[in-house]
């Protein structure tokens, strides 16, 4: 239900969801949910296809990510955070995975736009059509 392309790049970058058995890459929704936020935060093809090759050196944990402490750190530091003080040898992937793991997310603006639905669509209005009480609660919402 809350699946989108962030979720999907979230998932990805995060180190604590490599373990034990990295398999997102075998899922199609997953890579190409990726592909789709890398072409879009990385307008430069060239940019482009170093970030997926970095993605490889991340996930096969060559390098300096393949450290215990490094992968331990994972378990304590926010995601961002832990693209901050890692990811320098991965540039493009770096900027990819602090735009992405960096977001906000809570639900604040979900439950305002269903106090607003409460609001229009209650026991003495409720004979609207659902798609007519979505264009009020849009107006009602742009009003604000």
């Amino acid at each position: 239900m809350l699946h989108s392309n962030m979720h999907v790049v979230g998932y990805v970058l995060n180190l604590e969801y490599q373990f034990p058995h990295n398999r997102q890459h075998s899922n199609v929704e997953v890579m190409r949910g990726f592909h789709n936020i890398v072409e879009k935060l990385l307008p430069n093809v060239e940019d482009q296809v170093k970030a997926i090759e970095q993605l490889t050196k991340y996930r096969n944990l060559e390098g300096e990510f393949g450290r215990m402490f490094i992968k331990a750190s994972a378990k304590k530091l926010l995601g961002w955070k832990w693209w901050v003080e890692f990811g320098s040898k991965c540039p493009e992937l770096q900027s990819v995975a602090q735009k992405v793991l960096s977001q906000i997310s809570c639900a604040s603006m979900c439950e305002r736009n269903w106090s607003t639905y409460d609001f229009i669509h209650n026991k003495k209005c409720n004979r609207l059509r659902p798609d007519m009480a979505n264009d009020l609660v849009e107006v009602f919402s742009n009003l604000l």
